[in-house]
């Protein structure tokens, strides 16, 4: 931890030793976005991780992949009596956000388009529905549709695809996943 008076880049080169094992979440992210990278170009222009800038609409159609809540589901059962288990097992909300763009306010294929999109973005997924055998389960827990600017030349839909993981790692080291 570092001590108070430190300058900002001490803190910088800590964070950086520490993003050596990356924790299980950024693992879980990391492997979504290479699962959905077979993708481009001929569904999506991209796929990033956490992307926190706005999209150019000629940047689009494109995926964004996002970790959100996660809670331990089973931690230290002991059974039968037996020794305790030193694994946690974590659910981990996997967010997958789909945006694409339509040629005008005249087109009515807007939620078409998402479809495709997330038919392709499933597909992929369910490939490899342990992310390179990073998770125990992987389930598609909900899709949620809306649009923007509905009164722009170039209408945006948005499909947020929210999925729900579980995986296991031992507390004292969230980089571990077992």
């Amino acid at each position: 931890m570092p001590q108070a008076g430190c300058k900002i880049y001490d803190v910088a080169v800590l964070v950086t030793r520490e993003l050596e094992l990356d924790h299980a979440r950024k693992q879980i992210r990391d492997a979504a976005v290479a699962a959905l990278e077979g993708l481009i170009p001929l569904t999506v222009s991209g796929v990033y991780p956490g992307r926190v800038h706005p999209f150019k609409t000629e940047d689009l159609p494109a995926l964004s992949v996002f970790t959100a809540n996660e809670v331990p589901v089973r931690e230290r059962d002991v059974m039968d009596g037996g020794p305790a288990d030193p694994e946690q097992w974590r659910a981990l909300e996997l967010l997958v956000e789909v945006r694409v763009k339509v040629a005008s306010t005249a087109s009515p294929d807007l939620l078409s388009a998402l479809d495709v999109v997330a038919l392709e973005v499933e597909r992929a997924i369910e490939e490899d529905a342990t992310l390179a055998g990073l998770l125990k389960e992987l389930d598609l827990a909900s899709t949620v549709q809306e649009s923007e600017g509905e009164n722009s030349e170039a209408p945006v839909g948005v499909l947020m695809m929210t999925w729900a993981a579980v995986y296991r790692c031992n507390p004292a080291d969230p980089a571990t996943i077992t």
